[in-house]
């Protein structure tokens, strides 16, 4: 009988210890997949965002009949419109420390408007997103981290 009463409430304890660790590991594997679908629509943007780079563009304002070369321009606004679209379908927003995008054209950084190009160009898309955890983040003390995406074409 004095063994019996020791055992009273031991599978309400146990019960608490097992909800938690499978409260822990359901948290873990939210957080991969949240972590994975956003890596993935990162990838997703920066390789459209280079096919879109890779492509001529004739900007009504800047055509002149006398230079054909100068009217096959690169328009950064089209990288930015693909970015705009990635922003929009991440599962966490970034927040405050939003995403990165770098488009280099011959290796150099176009920040702003067009630039013209041939058919010899190379066009590069950088993106780097910090990742914010959800729960783990106060759980486990999980830092943020960033995930970067490299894409390349050649100008068609």
């Amino acid at each position: 009988m004095h063994t019996l009463r020791r055992q009273q409430g031991a599978e309400t304890v146990e019960f608490m210890i097992t909800l938690l660790l499978f409260f822990a590991v359901f948290l873990m594997i939210i957080e991969f997949a949240i972590v994975t679908y956003d890596r993935g629509t990162i990838n997703n943007a920066v390789r459209e965002g280079s096919r879109q780079a890779s492509l001529y563009w004739v900007d009504p304002a800047l055509y002149d009949p006398f230079a054909p070369d100068d009217n096959q321009r690169v328009k950064h606004a089209m990288v930015d419109s693909v970015f705009t679209w990635m922003h929009d379908n991440l599962l966490i927003d970034p927040g405050g420390s939003g995403v990165t995008v770098a488009l280099n054209v011959n290796g150099g950084d176009l920040a702003f408007g067009t630039q013209a190009v041939n058919a010899d160009s190379q066009v590069t898309v950088n993106a780097s997103y910090t990742h914010q955890f959800i729960a783990l983040h106060g759980l486990l003390s999980a830092s943020a981290f960033t995930l970067n995406s490299t894409s390349g074409a050649g100008v068609e």
